[in-house]
């Protein structure tokens, strides 16, 4: 399986994605390359996956990349995708974007996190999450200090189950990352979304919220005391995300691993 944790310090997509797959096929996942991997999950990688295609044939990788659930980060080529075997995309930008039929399944894997996540007591009123590669900024300090019984939690660690019980242990969620977003809705906790750097777009946080039934708001760009943003904090709609989550559940049992 080809996933980015496996070459940059830990992402809670990229590390969640082997663990859900091992729990859903009881079988172990080990890391490959593009060029030799059989299957893609979690995060916004269909750009290098369909660019790593030519790669691939290269070496006499005939079979089709599995895609169970991945995004795009709305700049993808759409020419190489029929070398990849789609089961499920992250939502219906990234469907549309491919020329993927409506029949296609849609949902980001990560919301079945609840199935890994034990009960958690609540503990917080709010947890403010920060992209790894977002750095340290003044904003979120300031944040932690104007807002009563806040937490902040780490997404750059391999601890993804310690790290979805600190968010399951708040009452609200204040996030720069999508997977922190994600997360938040899996396990029921409605969430802020904030933006603090313009690397990555929008692009994929609306193609997630039209997966599941979140209202298309623009982010969050400055806040002190998070009290006041409890009125906007949204939610997936929650019919939807059982049809997700059975989305989900189809697609990869076609698999038969």
């Amino acid at each position: 399986m080809y996933w980015d944790g496996a070459l940059v310090r830990p992402n809670f997509g990229d590390t969640l994605s082997p663990k859900l797959i091992e729990m859903l096929s009881g079988r172990d996942v080990a890391y490959a390359s593009i060029s030799r991997c059989d299957m893609v999950s979690i995060g916004s990688i269909l750009d290098d996956v369909i660019a790593g295609h030519r790669k691939r044939l290269a070496k006499l990788r005939l079979n089709r990349i599995v895609v169970w659930g991945s995004g795009s980060f709305g700049t993808e080529r759409t020419t190489g995708w029929r070398w990849l075997d789609i089961r499920s995309v992250r939502g219906p930008k990234t469907r549309d974007l491919l020329g993927l039929g409506k029949q296609v399944p849609m949902g980001d894997p990560a919301l079945l996190l609840d199935r890994l996540t034990p009960s958690t007591a609540k503990a917080h009123r709010w947890g403010i999450i920060v992209h790894p590669e977002d750095g340290d900024y003044a904003m979120v300090r300031t944040m932690l200090n104007e807002t009563p019984n806040s937490t902040a939690i780490n997404l750059g660690t391999e601890d993804v189950i310690g790290t979805a019980r600190e968010i399951a242990s708040c009452d609200f969620i204040m996030s720069s990352s999508l997977h922190g977003l994600i997360a938040a809705d899996a396990l029921g906790v409605p969430s802020v979304w904030m933006h603090l750097r313009d690397i990555g777009g929008h692009w994929k946080f609306y193609d997630y919220f039209a997966s599941v039934g979140r209202a298309e708001r623009a982010p969050v760009l400055s806040a002190t005391d998070l009290r006041n943003l409890e009125d906007q904090a949204d939610i997936a709609d929650q019919s939807v995300l059982v049809q997700r989550r059975l989305d989900l559940d189809a697609s990869f049992a076609s698999l038969n691993l």
